[in-house]
C-alpha cells in the first residue's frame, strides 16, 4: 500500500515539474516586418495568432481580430467595430517575424503555441496607446483634447501584454 502511495506522489511531484517547466519556455523577438497600410480610410488593429516550433520558425499563422477605430464614447474611449481591412496585411508580415530559439530556463528547446502580437495601424504618427486612436474628426477640427487626455493617462504606466507594432501611413 505505501508503494501506491509513494508511487503516486512521485508521479504527481513530476507532473508539476513538468508544467512549470512549460511554463518557463521563452524566446525573444529579433525581427518584426511592418506591413503596408492597407486600402482603406479606417484606422484600427489586428491581432494574429501564431505557434513558435522549436527551430524558431513561425506555424499555424491566424488573423483573430481585426478591428476599426470608429468613434469616442462620452468618456473619451475609442469605440470599434468588427472589421476586416487588417487581417491579411498583418498575417502576410507576420510570416516574417524572426525570434530565438525557443528555450526552458534549463536550456532544452521547447515549442510556444498561441503567441499573439498586435498590429496597429494609423492615419497619424503619433504612438497608439492602450487603443486611443487619433480619430479624423479631432485632427480636422484642431481639437485633440480627447486623444492627448486619453493618452496623458496611459503614456508612463502602459505596458501591453502582447508585442505591438505601430504603422502609419
Amino acid at each position: 500500500m505505501n508503494k501506491y502511495i509513494l508511487f503516486f506522489i512521485s508521479l504527481f511531484s513530476f507532473h508539476s515539474i513538468a508544467l512549470s517547466d512549460l511554463n518557463n519556455c521563452e524566446t525573444k523577438i529579433l525581427q518584426v516586418l511592418k506591413p503596408n497600410y492597407p486600402s482603406t480610410i479606417y484606422q484600427g488593429y489586428a491581432i494574429v495568432k501564431f505557434d513558435i516550433d522549436t527551430d524558431a520558425s513561425i506555424s499555424n499563422i491566424k488573423a483573430t481580430e481585426s478591428m476599426c477605430a470608429i468613434s469616442r464614447d462620452i468618456n473619451g474611449k475609442i469605440i470599434f467595430k468588427e472589421c476586416p481591412f487588417f487581417k491579411s496585411t498583418s498575417v502576410a508580415a507576420s510570416k516574417y517575424l524572426k525570434y530565438a530559439i525557443p528555450k526552458y530556463s534549463n536550456g532544452k528547446l521547447c515549442k510556444i503555441k498561441g503567441k499573439t502580437i498586435k498590429y496597429n495601424f494609423s492615419l497619424y504618427s503619433f504612438k497608439v496607446i492602450n487603443n486611443n486612436f487619433l480619430l479624423r474628426e479631432e485632427n480636422n477640427s484642431d481639437n485633440l483634447d480627447p486623444f492627448l487626455n486619453e493618452n496623458e493617462k496611459y503614456i508612463d504606466t502602459y505596458n501591453s501584454p502582447i508585442y505591438e507594432v505601430n504603422i502609419s501611413i
